[in-house]
């Protein structure tokens, strides 16, 4: 969806069209795009708009597992090439939780 110079609840309008019967059936939607673009602000409006809508930002996520790496690397004195591979990818992974907050 291209955001430039359009306003937000034309965006949603547009994702929710190609989203068909996806929301009522239950499906997992990203948003990815360059800093102060407003996926914050289309986010915000589809959590109105589809009411059983649940969101979390890839970004903190994405920062955690960052965190996460870089810790173990330190601990176990090893590259962080290593502390990246997939399977320890995996492990970090588990050790997270996301929670909906109030």
């Amino acid at each position: 969806v291209n955001v430039e110079g359009r306003e937000v609840d034309d965006i949603c309008s547009e994702i929710i069209e190609a989203l068909g019967d996806a929301p009522q059936k239950g499906c997992v939607m990203t948003l990815q795009g360059l800093s102060g673009t407003g996926k914050g602000t289309v986010v915000t409006r589809l959590q109105q708009l589809l009411p059983n809508t649940h969101i979390w930002s890839n970004g903190n996520l994405f920062r955690a597992v960052t965190l996460l790496a870089t810790t173990l690397a330190e601990q176990k004195g090893i590259n962080l090439q290593e502390a990246l591979r997939p399977t320890t990818l995996q492990t970090l992974m588990g050790m997270l939780k996301l929670v909906e907050l109030a």
